[in-house]
């Protein structure tokens, strides 16, 4: 089975809209659903070599690079760009909402710093 820890992947993601797009997704837990979750970050590609990383709700940057503003540097309405669903299954190994998983504009659990600390050192 095929580590992520400390690591990237590159694949296609599909927006609601039903368009493509090639992205990098990095920390994934394989046996974990709620950490890849919470800690999922996702950078959107383009072909002339611009690239977006989309601000998770507790990062600093959220306003000025969260959902809104990805779906404005794809030039997509917000409801077109949301959910992303992503499938890793042919290079990675792990439970089914993980490697086939989806990206929601908002995480329906949003945690406190305090509970994503203990997320983390779970």
């Amino acid at each position: 089975m095929l580590d992520l820890s400390n690591r990237v992947i590159g694949t296609l993601a599909q927006l609601a809209s039903g368009e493509s797009v090639y992205c990098l997704l990095g920390n994934i837990e394989l046996q974990h659903q709620q950490k890849t979750k919470q800690f999922l970050t996702l950078t959107v590609l383009k072909d002339d070599g611009d690239r977006f990383f989309l601000a998770r709700y507790f990062d600093t940057d959220y306003e000025i690079s969260g959902p809104d503003a990805l779906a404005r540097f794809l030039d997509l309405p917000v409801e077109k760009v949301f959910p992303i669903s992503y499938d890793i299954s042919k290079s990675a190994t792990g439970l089914g909402p993980v490697v086939k998983g989806l990206i929601e504009k908002e995480v329906l659990e949003k945690l406190s710093d305090e509970e994503r600390m203990a997320l983390i050192i779970s």
